[in-house]
C-alpha cells in the first residue's frame, strides 16, 4: 500500500499542480507567498507549485534536497567563504544552487537532453562545469549498473569515473543520480578530510550496505522537500574532522 502511495502520488500531484499552478500565478498567491520566504510554512506551500519543474526551482533558489538538510549546507559552504569546490553526480537545481555559493562546481550527468537544459539555465555561469556521460549500452552481468528500472543493465562506468578526471580533492561531494552505491565509493578518496557528502535518498535498500560501509558519520534528515506534498530524506556524511556539521 505504501508503496502503491509514493509510486502514484507524483503523476496525481503533478496534475494538480499544472491545474492550479497557472490560476494561483494570475490572481497572485504564487508572488505573496514568494514574498514571505521568511516563513518556512508559506515558502514550503510556494515550493510545492514547482514539482518537476528546474525553472522554478532554479528561480526559488532551492536544490531537490529535504530543506533541512539543505539549510546544514548553505551554512557549510559558507563557513568556506564562497571558496569551496564541489563535485555532483546528477545534474539539476541543486548545480545552480550550489555554483551560486561555492566557488566551483563540477556536475556530471547521464542524460545530454536534461544535461542541455541545465546548460541553458545556467548560461554565463563561469563556475560550473557541466558534464554529460551517458551509459552503454545494456551489459546485464557489467559493473556499475543502476538499479533503477529505466535503466537497468546499463553501464555507467564513465559516469561514476568521472571523479576522477577532475583535480580534487572536494569540499563537497552530492550524490543524486544513478549508480550511487558505486558513486559514494568512488568519492570516499576525493573528499577533503573536513568535507561533506550529501547522499539523497539514501534509505533505499540498494545504498544501505555502501553507506555502511564507507566509515564516516552520517545523519539522516527527513521532513520536507522542494515540491513534494510527502516527506523525504536526504543524508549528510563526514569523517572525523567534519562530524560537527551533522548536527
Amino acid at each position: 500500500m505504501i508503496r502503491f502511495i509514493y509510486d502514484g502520488l507524483p503523476r496525481y500531484w503533478g496534475q494538480v499542480v499544472r491545474v492550479s499552478r497557472t490560476a494561483m500565478a494570475a490572481i497572485g498567491v504564487l508572488g505573496w507567498l514568494e514574498r514571505r520566504r521568511g516563513s518556512p510554512l508559506l515558502f514550503y506551500v510556494r515550493c510545492l507549485f514547482s514539482f518537476y519543474d528546474i525553472e522554478d526551482m532554479a528561480h526559488l533558489d532551492v536544490p531537490f534536497w529535504t530543506f533541512r538538510a539543505t539549510a546544514r549546507v548553505d551554512a557549510f559552504l559558507k563557513a568556506r567563504g564562497g571558496t569551496a569546490r564541489v563535485f555532483e553526480y546528477g545534474s539539476g537545481a541543486s548545480s545552480l544552487w550550489l555554483a551560486r555559493r561555492a566557488g566551483h562546481v563540477t556536475s556530471v550527468d547521464h542524460d545530454s537532453h536534461w544535461s542541455g537544459i541545465v546548460r541553458t539555465l545556467a548560461a554565463g555561469r563561469t563556475n560550473l562545469d557541466l558534464l554529460t556521460h551517458a551509459p552503454t549500452e545494456r551489459q546485464p552481468n557489467g559493473p556499475f549498473r543502476s538499479g533503477d528500472p529505466l535503466w537497468r543493465g546499463r553501464g555507467f562506468e564513465a559516469y561514476v569515473n568521472s571523479i576522477n578526471d577532475i583535480n580534487g580533492p572536494f569540499d563537497l561531494i552530492t550524490i543524486d543520480g544513478r549508480c550511487r552505491a558505486d558513486c559514494l565509493n568512488m568519492a570516499l578518496a576525493h573528499l577533503k578530510d573536513d568535507g561533506l557528502i550529501v547522499f539523497d535518498n539514501a534509505y533505499r535498500p540498494r545504498y544501505r550496505t555502501a553507506v555502511r560501509n564507507s566509515g564516516l558519520h552520517r545523519r539522516r534528515y527527513r521532513g520536507a522537500v522542494p515540491g513534494l506534498p510527502f516527506p523525504e530524506e536526504t543524508m549528510l556524511l563526514a569523517g572525523d574532522a567534519a562530524r560537527e556539521w551533522l548536527q
